[in-house]
């Protein structure tokens, strides 16, 4: 290191005589010859300050050379030749002299003042604890008051005296003498940390525990020069030490989570109890809210007891809950207490958490003996008997020797097994006795399904049994206590009550099955009707009295339709079959759709219809027809209860987040008695002779499942007998911002191009009608009679469009259509179930058969013609 300092002191002696000689360069053009040296001086003052003597001649000689050469009036060339170059060098030399003479003493004074006071500062900062310093050698120099207290030599005996004699020490477990810090700092030459368990062995062999540091005391150089101990009495700072440990072991190993928090709630400590209890290891809990710990409905708990903690009161042994890692709950009983620092300050606490499970089962048991007691004698009226631990009867009332048919005498002592002997009342296989589990298990055991008692005299019971165990302060299983009943005439009742849901399950089938057939019946006889009137009114000549009578007949088919879909759709939503298919729809489409099914009806009666409808588009979730179908059978039941002439209402208004349709009229009314009955089925307010409009009394049955269905309500409201009736549907509504609802399909239809169309039908009055109307309209066509001749028609004929009927002889209609779509030339042609048969499931059996419509009769022909006009442009190709 010194080498490497000599060789700093000379490269700055260079450093700063070149500035200096670049310096006198620099101011060369205004000098000259005067004043070679001018630079070199202040060169040579700095290299002595901070290099030594050494420095300073270096520069001297170096700054002499260089400027001689440089600067002289033979420049180039180093000479003194001169009597005034003699004297001007003379004095260089004498003025550098005296530069290195000062700046020599400077540099030592400065040395001196350093190594004085840093020795003098490192006193005065461990003066509190006990100092010793010692030379390069480890020859004690100083001790302080402290130091002379606790080590028991005085200051004058000590100095001069090599440190291990004054400052000998131990380990405090081994007894062995440690590695001296004097000697290591003086050979690693950096400072060494405190010790652990380490005893002082004072002057009279008395013993001191001390924590002791040394460092080493380098000069200005570097240079170490002594060395410092520091070191302190540990004595009550161990005993704390101690008591800390002392108290985490007990803490760690006691049975009970002990936890500490701060007054944020914050977990500070957590013990290997508490780990075991919750689940949580220290390095996942600690740092989180206790609130990790307690269950959602007990925060409130948890907060009042942090309120108490605030107030530095304690909290004694509350019985709570509190929630382990995978979220179950234990019971715990929890004690808090305040934590106070040396100052008394409070900072926190200390939780204890016993797990007090087993103390809750245990008071379950006794509070199930009650239970189990208050039932026993509660029940008195049922078989018991009671058993030992071995199973053998101890006791047995009247009622259990009555179906048992042993008596207590014989009873008592017996084996449980022989007295009470159950079997399967199916498999007819033994059964163990619900007692013998109660006794192996110590559970309660329930009440068995389909046991038979077999009596002493091998008569045979139907019966329910129960058993539990009988617990004893100072027995926790001295047996049970077995409880039974017979159960004959339940399980009569039950029987009857199975066949009579049996028999209302195959009578409400076979009520929607003679429904299906009704309308299926109805519908083959309106399909000709319908297509019949259709060819009258495209035939005859335009006659008052013919028109007016092909009108009476369509109104008259239209509400036969109207009565036969309405007495489906009671049967469909009674068995929960009709799904709406709701989108988003305009109220006023709707009112216009209803009107247009009822129009007919009303000017036939002569009545005034008026409609009145909110002056904004109001808008709807919901499934179009449906609605319609609920203000049509509405608007009907008006004009059917109104003498003709009169008026009906139909008012709709916006109402906050709903609309409400009322529809009033001038009829018959409602008598106050009826109000709450007219919605329930074949209900029918008057059943006189004289009412001039029949129907089913399904129509508001209807109705009101629809609109309940759409999430609304329907009321009827009237002041009585021939004051009218007043009947409101209450419908949620969209936001005003919802997008214009479709608008219903146009009623007119374009005649379209002419088709070839096969109409296939048992029915040859309903063949015959729709093949005429479709004649009637440009079409060709061609009649099957079964589905034989329909394949075979299908083959020869090539329709753009099959009209196909489900009920057919030789081959059905299912069959008819699996067996064209099976062909190469029939997988595109449209096929249309045309049927009587319109329930959902015969809708979907037509779809998995290939059919690409399903329309019931009879069929709407601006439906069907709406159907053929989609059928893509004709292709000569397939001829």
């Amino acid at each position: 290191m010194k080498a490497q300092r000599n060789a700093e002191e000379i490269l700055f002696a260079v450093g700063v005589t070149a500035f200096a000689v670049l310096l006198r360069w620099l101011i060369d053009p205004w000098l000259g010859s005067d004043l070679p040296y001018s630079t070199v001086f202040g060169a040579v003052a700095f290299a002595v300050y901070f290099g030594g003597i050494r420095g300073g001649l270096l520069s001297a000689v170096l700054g002499f050379a260089a400027c001689s050469y440089l600067f002289f009036a033979q420049r180039g060339a180093v000479r003194v030749a001169t009597p005034g170059q003699v004297v001007g060098l003379a004095i260089f030399v004498a003025t550098n002299a005296v530069i290195i003479g000062l700046g020599h003493a400077m540099r030592s004074a400065r040395r001196r003042a350093q190594h004085e006071g840093d020795r003098t500062r490192t006193i005065l900062a461990s003066i509190g604890d006990a100092v010793i310093v010692t030379d390069a050698e480890g020859r004690i120099t100083f001790l302080n008051g402290v130091a002379e207290e606790l080590s028991g030599w005085r200051s004058a005996e000590a100095v001069g005296r090599p440190h291990v004699e004054v400052f000998r020490i131990l380990h405090e477990h081994t007894r062995r003498e440690v590695e001296d810090p004097v000697a290591r700092a003086l050979h690693e030459g950096k400072p060494i940390g405190l010790a652990n368990h380490t005893l002082l062995v004072r002057k009279d062999g008395s013993e001191c525990p001390v924590d002791d540091s040394a460092a080493p005391i380098r000069d200005h150089e570097g240079s170490i020069f002594g060395v410092i101990l520091v070191f302190r009495d540990v004595t009550e700072q161990r005993r704390v030490q101690y008591d800390r440990e002392r108290l985490a072991t007990i803490v760690r190993d006691s049975g009970d989570a002990f936890i500490t928090k701060d007054l944020d709630g914050i977990i500070q400590t957590w013990n290997v109890s508490a780990e075991a209890l919750f689940g949580y290891t220290a390095e996942e809990i600690v740092g989180r809210s206790v609130a990790t710990l307690v269950p959602a409905g007990r925060l409130d708990e948890e907060a009042r007891i942090l309120a108490s903690l605030r107030n530095g009161q304690p909290i004694e042994r509350v019985e709570t809950e509190r929630m382990t890692s995978d979220g179950r709950l234990i019971p715990v009983a929890v004690s808090v207490s305040p934590l106070r620092n040396a100052e008394g300050e409070l900072i926190g606490a200390s939780k204890i958490l016993h797990d007090i499970t087993e103390r809750i089962a245990a008071r379950r048991d006794l509070e199930r003996e009650k239970e189990l007691l208050a039932t026993t004698l509660a029940s008195i009226g049922d078989g018991v008997m009671t058993t030992d631990r071995r199973g053998r009867v101890m006791s047995i009332n009247a009622v259990a020797e009555q179906l048992t048919g042993w008596t207590a005498q014989d009873a008592v002592g017996r084996s449980l097994d022989e007295v009470f002997r159950i079997v399967n009342e199916q498999t007819r296989r033994t059964v163990e006795s619900p007692a013998a589990r109660a006794l192996r298990e110590g559970v309660i055991v329930g009440l068995a399904n389909h046991t038979i008692l077999i009596r002493k005299d091998a008569r045979e019971i139907p019966i329910d049994d129960s058993a539990a165990p009988i617990r004893l302060p100072e027995d926790p299983l001295a047996g049970c206590v077995l409880v039974f009943r017979d159960v004959t005439e339940r399980r009569r009742s039950e029987r009857e009550i199975a066949d009579s849901r049996a028999s209302l399950q195959l009578a409400d089938r076979r009520k929607n099955e003679f429904l299906a057939t009704l309308a299926h019946e109805l519908r083959n006889p309106l399909a000709p009707m319908r297509n019949s009137l259709q060819i009258l009114r495209m035939t005859t000549a335009d006659d008052e009295t013919t028109d007016r009578a092909i009108g009476t007949m369509e109104r008259q088919v239209e509400q036969m339709v109207h009565l036969v879909d309405d007495l489906l759709d009671v049967a469909r939503i009674s068995r929960g079959k009709i799904e709406l298919r709701n989108e988003r729809v305009e109220l006023g489409a709707i009112v216009q759709q209803a009107m247009e099914i009822c129009r007919p009806l009303a000017e036939c009666l002569h009545h005034e219809v008026h409609v009145s409808l909110p002056d904004e588009p109001v808008y709807l979730q919901a499934d179009r027809v449906r609605l319609a179908q609920v203000l049509s059978n509405l608007i009907n039941n008006a004009c059917k209860y109104t003498q003709p002439g009169g008026r009906i209402d139909l008012v709709a208004e916006r109402r906050g987040g709903t609309v409400e349709v009322r529809v009033k009229d001038t009829g018959v009314g409602i008598p106050a008695e009826m109000l709450e009955t007219v919605f329930e089925m074949f209900a029918q307010v008057d059943r006189s002779l004289e009412r001039s409009q029949g129907g089913l009394g399904i129509g508001l049955t209807l109705a009101k499942e629809l609109v309940e269905m759409h999430s609304g309500t329907i009321q009827a409201t009237s002041a009585g007998p021939g004051l009218g009736t007043e009947v409101a549907v209450r419908l949620p509504v969209l936001d005003r911002g919802a997008e214009d609802a479709a608008r219903p399909a146009s009623n007119d239809h374009e005649r379209g191009e002419a088709r070839r169309v096969l109409v296939v039908d048992d029915n040859v009055d309903s063949a015959d009608s729709l093949s005429m109307l479709l004649r009637m309209r440009g079409h060709q066509t061609k009649i099957a009679r079964d589905g034989v001749e329909a394949v075979e028609a299908a083959r020869t004929f090539r329709p753009e469009i099959v009209l196909l009927d489900i009920g057919l002889p030789r081959m059905n209609g299912l069959d008819v259509c699996r067996r064209i779509r099976a062909q190469e030339w029939g997988s595109a042609m449209r096929i249309v179930a045309l049927t009587g048969w319109g329930q959902e499931e015969d809708r979907l059996r037509s779809l998995e058969a290939g059919f690409d419509h399903h329309l019931v009769k009879p069929v709407n022909i601006a439906e069907l013609t709406t159907l053929i006009a989609q059928l893509p442009p004709n292709d000569s190709d397939r001829q």
